[in-house]
């Protein structure tokens, strides 16, 4: 008996150990959370992003993160368009937007920063290097918005195109 216990224990210590080494941490989610909406009356461009928050389980452990989907007009017409996916139930990384600060270790989560992967549906792209900074925590809420092109080699003998169909780098005011 005594020795069914010593590795019931064994057993559950391991166990225990390696679902807190799966745990993954994030901050300040919460403030991501809802509409964010840039416009240029210059050119009648109007880019509206939707984020909810959620959860990714993966090899890695839980990842605490944002998914969600935008739209883009300009003068009323229809540049790009995911929002139809903003309530899908997929795997985080199938959404058009899916972004975390989730570290392995608390210390180094950047509350500020959110590192995203986004979706360009029309120029049929994904690319990893993208960033959502926040600029203002007071009313009115404010972010960065920053879409990069992804560097390095490509399996493939066709590169992506350059541009993106949505805006790269603007700030975008929380409305709801």
């Amino acid at each position: 008996m005594k020795n069914i216990n010593k590795i019931l224990i064994t057993l559950l210590s391991v166990l225990f150990f390696n679902l807190a080494d799966a745990q993954n941490y994030s901050a300040n989610l919460d403030f991501y959370v809802g509409t964010w909406v840039y416009s240029d009356p210059s050119i009648g461009a109007e880019f509206t992003v939707k984020l909810r928050k959620t959860i990714r389980y993966d090899s890695d452990g839980i990842d605490y993160c944002l998914v969600g989907a935008y739209t883009y007009k300009i003068d009323g017409q229809i540049v790009s368009d995911c929002m139809v996916k903003f309530n899908d139930q997929v795997d985080a990384l199938y959404m058009p937007i899916y972004a975390t600060n989730s570290v392995l270790r608390q210390s180094l989560v950047n509350p500020n920063r959110l590192y995203m992967y986004l979706r360009d549906f029309v120029m049929r792209k994904k690319t990893f290097s993208n960033e959502i900074e926040i600029i203002s925590s007071t009313d009115p809420k404010k972010i960065h918005w920053i879409l990069r092109n992804d560097e390095g080699e490509y399996e493939t003998h066709e590169l992506p195109p350059d541009e993106f169909s949505i805006p790269t780098d603007v700030v975008l005011t929380k409305v709801e």
